[in-house]
């Protein structure tokens, strides 16, 4: 096999067009950060309708952080200064049909923190974003295996100004 087709699209604009969406909500207060990031499985931005697979949900957090209270339970590294989420699928068969939210609690030192970019990251095998779909016509060739993905390039969630 001999991959004879690859390409890229530009995103068309607005959430409608977003696999996986995200709003972020921040509390920035002197002595602990209180962040929420709902989530949402978005099956009509992709065709067919498809898991998303090693979905990773980071965020950055200043003001020297001491303890991390999170639901789902997440991870904390104080080298980098950041909490990251991980889920291996998120789909309409997820729980709650893939809609849900991050919660966390950060405790500070030297508060307050700052509000920052939240970033994601998620592949997905057997559909396309564009929807493009490739046929070979003639009878000298035939295509033994069609292979449909996208990996999620720079995806961020940006808070209000406020």
């Amino acid at each position: 096999n001999v991959d004879i087709l690859k390409y890229q699209i530009r995103p068309k604009t607005g959430a409608a067009s977003c696999p996986y969406q995200m709003v972020s909500y921040w509390k920035c207060e002197k002595d602990h950060t209180d962040l929420k990031v709902d989530y949402k499985y978005n099956l009509h931005a992709m065709s067919p309708p498809s898991p998303l697979l090693n979905v990773s949900v980071c965020v950055p957090m200043n003001g020297g952080v001491r303890n991390v209270i999170a639901m789902p339970k997440n991870t904390w590294s104080a080298e980098n200064e950041q909490a990251l989420w991980r889920f291996t699928e998120l789909s309409q068969h997820s729980e709650d049909r893939g809609v849900g939210s991050l919660k966390a609690r950060f405790e500070l030192a030297k508060g307050p923190s700052t509000k920052a970019t939240i970033s994601a990251q998620f592949n997905c095998e057997g559909a396309t974003l564009s929807g493009i779909e490739f046929e070979l016509i003639g009878s000298g060739y035939r295509l033994s295996l069609v292979k449909r993905r996208f990996v999620s390039g720079k995806y961020i969630c940006d808070s209000d100004v406020n």
